[in-house]
Order: C-alpha cells, then sequence, then structure tokens
C-alpha cells in the first residue's frame, strides 16, 4: 500500500471536520432508528425500508470513520505520512511513534471499532451489533474526536513547545510475513 504524502495529509482542519461529519452522521442515524413512526410518517416508512439493524450497522460505521479521521488529523499535525488505510490499530501506532497521544484508547478497546470499516458497508453473515454496542462504540469514537480537538487546541495554544516536525519515515514492513520466512519458494 502507498502512503499517503504529506502534502496531501497536512491539513488536520480538514479530517477534523469530516471527523465531525461522521460522528453526527453516527448519532443521527441512532435516533433516527428509534422514531415513532406517528410522529413522522415519512421518515419512519424509509427507516422500515432498511431496518433497524442497518442503521445501527451503518451507525457504527460512520462511527469508525470518524475515529479514523480524528487520528488522520492528530497525524496531519504532525505532517506524518500514513497509508491509506482504515485500521486503527495501525493509526494509533502511528501516533505513539509521534509522542504526545497517551490519551487515546487502547488497542483492545478499538480493535471493534476497527472492524466497521467494512461491516455495514457490505453483506455479513454475522449478527448486527445491539443498540447498546453501537452507543458503546458511539461513544468512544466520540470521546477519541474530543481528545483529538483538546489536544490539537492546547498544541496551537503552545506552539513553541508543539512545533510540527518534518515527516517521518515510517517503519517499513517485512516483505515476506515471519511465519513463512523460513518456507522455501516451492513449498507453498
Amino acid at each position: 500500500m502507498s502512503e499517503t504524502p504529506p502534502s496531501a495529509t497536512n491539513n488536520a482542519d480538514s479530517w477534523l471536520a469530516y471527523a465531525r461529519r461522521d460522528i453526527v452522521i453516527a448519532e443521527l442515524l441512532m435516533q433516527v432508528g428509534d422514531l415513532n413512526p406517528e410522529t413522522n410518517a415519512k421518515l419512519a416508512a424509509l427507516v422500515g425500508e432498511v431496518g433497524h439493524d442497518d442503521l445501527i450497522e451503518a451507525a457504527c460505521h460512520h462511527a469508525q470513520q470518524s475515529a479514523e479521521k480524528a487520528m488522520k488529523a492528530a497525524l496531519a499535525s504532525h505532517r506524518t505520512p500514513f497509508r491509506k488505510i482504515h485500521h486503527l490499530d495501525y493509526l494509533r501506532n502511528l501516533l505513539a511513534e509521534v509522542g504526545g497521544w497517551d490519551m487515546l484508547p487502547s488497542e483492545a478497546q478499538l480493535d471493534r471499532l476497527s472492524e466497521f470499516a467494512v461491516l455495514g458497508r457490505y453483506p455479513d453473515p454475522d449478527p448486527a451489533p445491539t443498540r447498546s454496542e453501537a452507543l458503546s462504540l458511539i461513544a468512544l469514537s466520540r470521546s477519541m474526536l474530543r481528545a483529538v480537538e483538546e489536544e490539537l487546541a492546547r498544541r496551537r495554544r503552545q506552539p513553541d513547545k508543539f512545533q510540527a516536525q518534518p515527516p517521518k519515515p515510517t517503519k517499513s514492513e517485512p516483505q515476506t510475513p515471519p511465519e513463512d520466512r523460513d518456507r522455501l519458494p516451492n513449498e507453498g
């Protein structure tokens, strides 16, 4: 996968705007699913076309997107290049290399949220997340967005302390997965 060049990622405010949009969409989708059909028959009919589970999955997808874009905003503020990827652990690890982003959730907390980069966008035999799980994931994403916004605001108030550094090269990944290194080419 290619890395996004620093020139394409250096606008943290643009990433934050998209992160805010996605979290609001996630929250709206959860509210739309709760509508009383008598209150707004037209909207309730639309919800009926897709079903509540589909709205919950879509809400989780937008929560994942918000978290992803919030972390990309943090990386952009450092002019750190990153791959075009949706995996939150990868982004969190890049931020750990940059330093100063310890307030972000642990990898374990991000695992389930990362799944929704794809879940909800394509047919999947697994059951949809519960309403309770979706609300937890949305709250996690919202807290990440707030943490990034607050940290970026703090860094802007103290620019001498937090000057953006030139882009750092990212760690190169091994060409062959570790478990395959000892195999000969014909061993498959």
